[in-house]
């Protein structure tokens, strides 16, 4: 006969992610790179696998209590995973977790991210595309007219979601083309964020004859 345990959970919150699920345990000291969040153990079945955002899932840790120091630079630097949830009693990353959070106010897993919605409208004296530079973190959608023109990620601690220059909200982040109706367009952008700070800007790259309308 099984004896069944309840579910315990020592920091609340919510996380989304790749399950990542190894059936040994993993020494976080030695076996992963606080530089990447990768598992650089070679004898661990998870070795070269990023951890970064994904929800691991595992027995328990293992190794020395240095672990939870790694697992604390990792949600410093923002490669963490997103949340961890073990079978068997764990103290070592637990204990890194509570510092983060309560010392640091970095919690694992991250808070719910929030949307805020920016709208305008842009008169145009006839039908158009016009270029348009745009800079911003985390993630952002851009609609024009109720359809979407564009939609994109700039995550500082991923790199192949990191825009240049270096995850900062800049207008080198990137450029979409902007569908423009004669006479007046709604355009809607929404952004998502859960990390630090929100940021966004747009610019033409040629305003002439586009205006914004009146209020």
């Amino acid at each position: 006969m099984k004896t069944l345990a309840l579910d315990r959970s020592i920091l609340g919150g919510t996380a989304n992610g790749p399950v990542i699920v190894a059936k040994e345990a993993l020494s976080f000291w030695g076996g992963v790179d606080p530089a990447t969040g990768l598992v650089i153990d070679v004898h661990h079945p998870l070795h070269g696998t990023r951890l970064t955002g994904g929800i691991l899932m595992m027995p328990s840790s293992r190794g020395s209590c240095t672990g939870s120091g790694v697992l604390l630079d990792l949600v410093l630097t923002g490669r963490a995973p997103a949340a961890l949830v073990f079978s068997e009693a764990e103290d070592v990353l637990t204990l890194g977790a509570l510092i983060a959070s309560e010392m640091f106010g970095k919690p694992l897993p991250e808070p719910n991210r929030a949307v805020a919605w920016l709208k305008t409208t842009i008169t145009s004296d006839r039908k158009q595309t016009r270029k348009v530079d745009i800079g911003w973190t985390r993630e952002l959608w851009v609609f024009v007219n109720g359809k979407l023109v564009f939609a994109g990620q700039n995550f500082f601690e991923l790199d192949g979601a990191r825009k240049f220059p270096d995850g900062r909200c800049s207008l080198d982040n990137g450029a979409f083309p902007l569908p423009l109706e004669a006479g007046d367009n709604e355009v809607a952008v929404a952004i998502a964020n859960n990390f630090f700070g929100w940021g966004m800007m747009l610019r033409l790259a040629d305003p002439e004859r586009v205006h914004l309308a009146a209020k």
